[in-house]
């Protein structure tokens, strides 16, 4: 930018949408008099690395959207007047505080500041910004939070607030009464350990509140009004009691306490709350549920999974629309008497001790799925010396208990190898398992092994299938290498820790390797062998304690074709050596605390799917720019607010996008694009502006956008005559369905078609859809 730089960026935004420069020369600042310079021809800049102390925006700019990915010096900023600043992104640098110069920032909307300093967060510091709807301030050092004096009347109008990842050790509800507009409040990851509201407080538009992943011990909100909460998420925390919360919460129908340290329920607690359809107390220490006194509960599912349950009695609570029971992993020895009342409910009963006696007059539950309890392949092993089959016909023999003279493994598997090819332990009590030199056996399956610490292979050239659960390994078996005809390893619900992949290089017939459920933290590359490939196609990492991971890992798999890394608390990935999978088809990444996503590093040739959403995902990732053949994409419950569709554009076979469940409020298309997709899919969002104006989708046949906030049917059909469009649980009233006749009765625009005579928000009733048709 000293000498004919800037021309020649100028020539090249005018050519291309989108522009990325890995370096700049600027004569003082990258911000202040450049962005003045800029900002005549984009909107838009991002920061991949910002190396002064000050940031500063001049007087009366124009630039709409700021990104600062990485600004680990920066200490200042400062915001001129008359500026058009719509969203900024702040990410790893020195701020210590909200910039002072906020206010200046009036059409602001979005900010976020993550990964910084601060450490106190005056709210009045915000009241001047009338369009800021979303604040993030995660991962900081935040201990305070100072409230907007209430005599100054003055409001905030924050709709979406993140605190995560922060230091607060108490949260007091009332510091928030000045936010009116406060529709979702995510506060997991601090060090709170009492919630309360120290004074009335009304929060008209709260919708969701999570405190999880905190250390809350007490919990007092009754002094609260929440006239509008739909989703309370109250762990994992300490809880040792119920909490208490406000005796009206009309919209309430989701209520989770997972992962706390209750240990009884007493189902009337629930009676006040009218709408409350789901019921999640996982996790927790509770030996007994009983109902106090009679309730009748509208819920539709009730989570009691992974406690220690012995007496479960709800002969007083009526639960008219429950269609899910989960009961497993508890101590019952009993199936509770939920049938003959509520004949469609399905009961999960899977790892409680039930003898087969007791399970026996359930058979037609077990058959037909109504009852589940531990039905699987080649091990349905029961505690008592009987067993019974659900099917008349098999080729399988189970063995209840059976005494060996030294180990059932080792020799008893060298005798019995004559004559079977596949063998499955229901329980398994050794420290040691044994597989003999030359042994025939092809399919081994061990279940609940919990003392098995070693696994020893003699040379083996049948052995085709191993899988172990629920064992005590902490590494990958070492004789691995001897069992060469392996072709699919399964090690889920034990304790690895590191994986080496150099162990799997002579294993050249494995082709999946299953490993959820282990508390994996670090995986090594292959480096002791170089040249040496894996021959791993699938490869399942679901479930384990990874924080840090290099996709660069696994380049020494070329054959790898689906990859699941799922449900792990990755917080940062990188590619760090440019990496090509050549059969990569499937790639999943969600469910893990990612805020950004950039896999530019990486070459997928072939790739098809790929799943990247996340509770943390605050931008759309950044991927390969070259996808010849990707065809689906899935970004499912991210922080995203904004979705622009022309961010598809490189993708010349997409068919299918889903960005659901998420906080996404607009919809838009910011520069022309063509899209060959055949599925969009938006629902359970918060849509209110849905503008595809600039978006050509020639080939849409199904647009789902329900469960959003749009109050008008979007202009689709005399584009795409077609395309089936979704909009149920959107406030459309009927006079805006009226014109969407035709369109209602063929089923092309859905909306909420369930009832014959249905009456709308405003009171008036819509019309009888199949009466209609039957005139017609």
């Amino acid at each position: 930018m000293t000498s004919d730089g800037g021309i020649r960026l100028r020539r090249a935004i005018e050519r291309y949408q989108m522009v990325h420069v890995e370096k700049m020369f600027v004569l003082n600042s990258a911000s202040g008099p450049f962005l003045q310079r800029i900002a005549s021809f984009v909107d838009t800049i991002l920061y991949r690395r910002y190396r002064d102390a000050t940031f500063s925006i001049p007087n009366d700019n124009t630039i709409k959207e700021i990104h600062t990915m990485r600004a680990p010096d920066m200490r200042a900023f400062i915001a001129g007047s008359n500026i058009q600043l719509e969203i900024l992104n702040i990410d790893q640098c020195a701020l210590d505080r909200l910039p002072p110069t906020l206010a200046r920032m009036a059409r602001l909307e979005s900010l976020t500041i993550n990964n910084c300093k601060l450490q106190i967060v005056r709210l009045d510091m915000l009241v001047d910004n009338r369009n800021l709807k979303i604040l993030d301030l995660s991962n900081n050092r935040i201990r305070h939070l100072i409230p907007v004096v209430e005599r100054s009347g003055r409001i905030i109008n924050v709709e979406n607030l993140k605190i995560t990842g922060n230091l607060l050790d108490r949260l007091n509800m009332a510091v928030f009464a000045s936010m009116p507009l406060l529709s979702t409040l995510l506060v997991w990851e601090n060090r709170i350990v009492r919630l309360e509201a120290s004074v009335p407080t009304n929060l008209p538009n709260l919708s969701i509140l999570s405190v999880g992943y905190n250390q809350i011990a007490s919990i007092d909100l009754s002094n609260l009004t929440l006239p509008n909460l739909d989703s309370l998420y109250l762990g994992p925390n300490a809880l040792k009691c119920m909490p208490s919360l406000p005796r009206s919460l009309p919209k309430l129908s989701y209520f989770s306490l997972y992962s706390n340290n209750l240990t009884q329920l007493d189902l009337s607690y629930f009676r006040p709350y009218r709408n409350l359809e789901r019921i999640v107390v996982s996790l927790n220490q509770i030996t007994t549920v009983w109902t106090r006194s009679a309730v009748r509960l509208p819920v539709i599912s009730l989570s009691l999974n992974d406690n220690k349950i012995t007496a479960f009695n709800i002969t007083g609570c009526d639960m008219p629309n429950i269609t899910h029971l989960y009961l497993d992993d508890n101590r019952l020895t009993e199936i509770p008497s939920v049938f003959d009342r509520y004949p469609k409910a399905r009961l999960v009963m899977d790892n409680n001790p039930l003898s087969c006696s007791t399970l026996l007059n359930f058979k037609d539950k077990l058959v037909t799925g109504q009852l589940h309890k531990d039905q699987k392949p080649l091990s349905m092993a029961c505690k008592t010396t009987s067993s019974f089959f659900l099917e008349e016909e098999t080729n399988m023999l189970t063995v209840s208990k059976m005494i060996v003279s030294i180990s059932p493994s080792g020799p008893f598997l060298q005798r019995f190898s004559s004559f079977i090819d596949s063998v499955a332990y229901g329980n398994y009590h050794e420290a040691t398992f044994v597989i003999p030199d030359s042994n025939t056996i092809s399919t081994i399956e061990i279940r609940k092994a919990s003392a098995l610490r070693a696994f020893v292979a003699g040379t083996n050239t049948q052995l085709q299938m191993l899988d172990i659960f629920d064992c005590s390994l902490d590494r990958l078996p070492p004789t691995l290498p001897r069992m060469v005809k392996l072709k699919h390893l399964r090690i889920n619900n034990c304790k690895l820790q590191v994986v080496q992949l150099d162990i799997l290089v002579v294993n050249q017939n494995l082709t999946t390797l299953n490993i959820l459920n282990n508390q994996i933290r670090q995986l090594v590359p292959v480096v002791q062998r170089p040249g040496r490939m894996l021959s791993v196609e699938v490869l399942n990492l679901v479930m384990n304690r990874l924080e840090y991971l290099d996709m660069a890992a696994f380049m020494y798999i070329p054959h790898l074709a689906l990859l699941y890394l799922s449900e792990n608390p990755i917080t940062h990935l990188q590619v760090s050596l440019p990496t090509n999978l050549p059969k990569l088809r499937t790639l999943y990444i969600s469910n893990n605390r990612l805020t950004t996503l950039n896999l530019r590093n990486l070459t997928l040739p072939i790739v098809e799917i790929i799943d990247c959403g996340g509770k943390a995902l605050q931008q759309l990732p950044l991927l390969p720019r070259s996808l010849p053949k990707l065809i689906n994409i899935a970004l499912h419950g991210t922080m995203l607010t904004r979705l622009d569709l022309s961010y598809f554009r490189p993708y010349r076979n997409l068919q299918f996008i889903s960005v659901t469940s998420g906080l996404i409020t607009t919809v838009l298309a910011s520069s022309p694009v063509q899209l060959p997709v055949v599925l969009l899919q938006l629902n359970d969002n918060r849509i209110t502006t849905f503008n595809i104006t600039g978006c050509d989708m020639p080939n849409i046949t199904s647009l789902i956008l329900y469960g959003n906030r749009l109050t008008a049917v979007p202009p689709v059909f005399d584009r795409y005559p077609k395309t089936r469009l979704t909009m149920d649980n959107n406030p459309l009233s009927c006079d805006t369905l009226l014109p969407f006749k035709e369109q209602l009765i063929n089923y092309i625009l859905l909306k909420d078609q369930s009832i014959e005579r249905r009456v709308s928000q405003s009171g008036r009733f819509c019309y009888n859809l199949s009466a209609e048709q039957e005139n017609d």
